[in-house]
């Protein structure tokens, strides 16, 4: 009787020993029962001693960058935010995604749409709060970023949804300042209102119900933040608190649609937002300082070179 291989040979010689047999892709495999039987880059699967190579399929954050760097839980490489389609059952270490932080219920971001006009804006929370605009916005390149382009014409509504009596809002945006006095980056409505918008002084201004604050502001893109807490709510300009916001109201609990660069109940085209957008993130939660210092870090590096970031 004459082998193939030498590795045929070797492995009738060890069957009673090892286990050992060819695979159908012809590379030698180990028969196991727990991965501790089987070698450092593989895993025991069907009984069988395996390499631990992703599947190819697309994880929950995105696109896998290649085979598993431990034993079945950690990729080799960015980026993922969740259990990935191959075969290891686990996500990247090292890497933060804004949905482990539990009460996220809007979540935009500007690098995931493809250049050109687009009209729906999707929610990636998992809320499924989609925000539609009343007409067509463009997404463009700026510093290398993709981000989207507020014209001061148009401007997005999400559904109604539930948030306040505690949240957290993020914005990496830009505004021109080109057109009105007052332009707004974030409304509900004219009632128990929440205002986030930027005067042409230029200040920043957050307002609840018809009261707020302003803040010293400079055109340019910045990433702002509002904390409402237990009767405070706190505002960030570039991760420095500003203090006097601690005077305004809390934002009340809210089921309302939200405008992104205009105000949706508004049918003119006053204070529409000229500018940029790259990402929104609201959740229906108090960020502690930890949560808060993350969240300001992670659009830090994503954004990192765009303008003055």
């Amino acid at each position: 009787m004459r082998f193939a291989s030498a590795d045929w040979l070797l492995c009738l010689m060890a069957l009673t020993l090892t286990g050992c047999f060819l695979d159908r892709s012809g590379s030698r495999t180990s028969q196991c029962t727990t991965t501790l039987e089987c070698g450092a880059d593989e895993a025991c699967v069907d009984g069988r001693c395996e390499r631990r190579v992703d599947a190819g399929g697309t994880d929950a954050g995105g696109t896998d960058a290649g085979a598993d760097a431990g034993p079945g839980d950690l990729d080799a490489a960015l980026p993922d935010s969740g259990a990935d389609a191959g075969s290891d059952a686990g996500s990247d270490a090292g890497v933060f995604s804004p949905a482990s932080i539990p009460g996220l219920v809007l979540w935009l971001r500007s690098d995931a749409l493809p250049l050109g006009n687009f009209t729906t804006w999707t929610d990636e929370s998992g809320a499924g709060n989609d925000a539609l605009a009343n007409g067509p916005m463009a997404v463009e390149e700026v510093d290398g970023h993709v981000v989207v382009r507020m014209g001061g014409r148009w401007y997005f509504t999400t559904p109604a949804f539930r948030w306040g009596d505690d949240a957290s809002v993020f914005a990496v945006t830009s505004l021109d300042m080109i057109g009105p006095r007052e332009q707004r980056i974030l409304h509900t409505d004219f009632t128990t209102h929440f205002a986030f918008q930027v005067q042409r002084t230029p200040d920043l201004g957050v307002f609840v119900g018809g009261t707020g604050i302003d803040e010293p502001f400079s055109i340019g893109w910045h990433i702002l933040a509002v904390v409402d807490q237990a009767d405070v709510t706190d505002l960030w300009i570039d991760g420095t608190s500003r203090p006097t916001a601690r005077h305004m109201a809390e934002i009340p609990d809210l089921s309302l649609p939200l405008g992104i660069g205009g105000n949706p109940t508004d049918r003119t085209q006053a204070e529409r937002m000229t500018g940029h957008f790259a990402e929104l993130l609201v959740w229906d939660e108090a960020l502690d300082a930890s949560q808060r210092a993350e969240v300001d870090t992670y659009l830090r590096d994503r954004w990192r070179g765009l303008g003055g970031l």
